[in-house]
């Protein structure tokens, strides 16, 4: 499956540093990575490692926050 978003050009420059930091290869990479923590938080299965609770309330909110910024843009 692929897919396929935009993010803001001061959240581009972010996710550059957050490649060269971290030792990524490719922003597919760590798109990739992020996809599947993320799955798995909210879709575990027993075979899963177990994520620490803070990451998923992490998780959580920026969800909640891009919803909510998202929609205050489409109003504007």
């Amino acid at each position: 499956m692929q897919i396929k978003t935009q993010i803001s050009q001061e959240s581009g420059k972010r996710l550059e540093k957050v490649i060269t930091d971290y030792g990524f290869k490719s922003r597919y990479e760590v798109a990739k990575a992020l996809l599947t923590v993320y799955i798995k938080a909210y879709d575990p299965r027993e075979e899963d490692e177990v994520l620490c609770e803070n990451l998923k309330d992490i998780l959580i909110q920026e969800a909640d926050y891009t919803i909510k910024h998202d929609k205050n843009e489409i109003k504007s």
